[in-house]
């Protein structure tokens, strides 16, 4: 899943039990940037770790995520990135 700006994709109830669907049985699960949201939305973070651009931690931990303030996060199957563009991190 890939970043930017995801506020529709996560209202998209068919998206994301797409998602939700397709997760389920698939061999990695990977994300960049603010696609950790939807995958978080999806289910697909639950029991994992990940990370995400930095302005939006607080609200990948309120989805119920471990959030690590690394670039890159692997846990098990689990890939994500902090952020193609991130810039600065405060």
């Amino acid at each position: 899943m890939s970043g930017g700006s995801v506020n529709k994709v996560m209202l998209d109830s068919a998206a994301i039990a797409f998602l939700a669907d397709r997760g389920a049985t698939a061999s990695y699960i990977t994300s960049v940037c603010t696609g950790s949201l939807v995958l978080a939305a999806a289910g697909l973070l639950d029991g994992y770790r990940a990370a995400t651009h930095w302005s939006t931690r607080d609200h990948l931990a309120r989805l119920g995520v471990e959030v690590l303030t690394e670039r890159v996060c692997i846990d098990r199957n689990r890939f994500s990135g902090g952020g193609v563009t991130g810039g600065a991190v405060p």
